[in-house]
């Protein structure tokens, strides 16, 4: 025999006594199913197992999937802002009223005396300019009529008569300025008192009086009312004078021009 015949002879004898083993089993082995547990304890013959909730015959379990819950919206922080700083607010203090000085502004050249009086103090002590402004730092009483005691820029003081200018500022706290003393007449008897009675049914006003020989009126009764049977007394020194009498409407009573006053004539009255 040749020998490559061999393996395929071998082959078909095991194939043959597979076959017959098989067949044995077959029809030996009763026909019986086969169970099969894990860990669950065996039936007896004809037991069934409990059916479990949801489980049914040839049912797979569902799994059972977490819920999907969305993530929490984020809220961003708040902004810290940080707190104003508190400023204490300042003591209101009022302030003061700035109260203005009393001053005096010729409206003509003037004449500045050493008293409040051009009769008895005569002789100018200087002179001040038209339109001239000075400090106000005093006035005269009611007998001289109103005159004001000025101090100029240079710091010199004298007295100057009201209707010569114009005033402004704080006029009304002025205080009153004593006169200096009058000066004592010479035994000659330069100076003298002269009586000027109203002998008119109306009041007088204003008795305006200057020497002759000079420009310069001034008014002795200075604001004030001389009454009917009234009597105004005035010192100057003797020598010639014009005088203007008006009543309270502006209206002139009498006048004279170069009248002479002296001792022997120092009564005078109104016609």
């Amino acid at each position: 025999m040749d020998n490559k015949y061999i393996p395929w002879i071998l082959l078909a004898i095991m194939f043959c006594i597979v076959a017959l083993f098989g067949f044995y089993i077959f029809t030996t082995i009763p026909n019986s199913p086969i169970h099969i547990s894990f860990g669950a304890p065996p039936t007896q013959p004809g037991q069934q197992l409990p059916s479990q909730p949801g489980n049914t015959p040839n049912s797979q379990p569902q799994p059972v999937l977490p819920t999907n819950t969305p993530p929490p919206t984020w809220t961003p922080a708040p902004t810290w802002t940080p707190a104003p700083t508190y400023t204490l607010q300042p003591t209101y203090t009022p302030i003061p009223t700035q109260i203005q000085e009393a001053m005096f502004t010729t409206n003509q050249p003037a004449f500045c005396r050493t008293g409040p009086s051009e009769l008895i103090w005569p002789e100018p002590q200087e002179g001040l300019n038209k339109d001239q402004t000075v400090k106000i730092v005093g006035k005269s009483s009611p007998e001289w009529g109103l005159w004001w005691y000025i101090e100029k820029a240079s710091g010199s003081r004298c007295w100057v008569y009201s209707e010569l200018g114009s005033t402004s500022g704080n006029v009304a706290g002025v205080p009153v300025k004593t006169a200096p003393a009058t000066p004592t007449p010479a035994p000659t008897a330069a100076y003298i008192y002269v009586n000027l009675t109203n002998n008119q049914g109306v009041d007088i006003c204003h008795v305006w009086l200057k020497l002759h020989s000079g420009t310069n009126w001034i008014d002795l009764l200075s604001g004030g009312i001389l009454p009917p049977g009234g009597t105004l007394t005035f010192y100057t020194s003797p020598g010639k004078y014009d005088i203007e009498i008006y009543d309270c409407g502006g209206v002139m009573i009498d006048s004279g021009n170069g009248v002479k006053i002296d001792s022997a004539h120092a009564n005078w009255w109104t016609p």
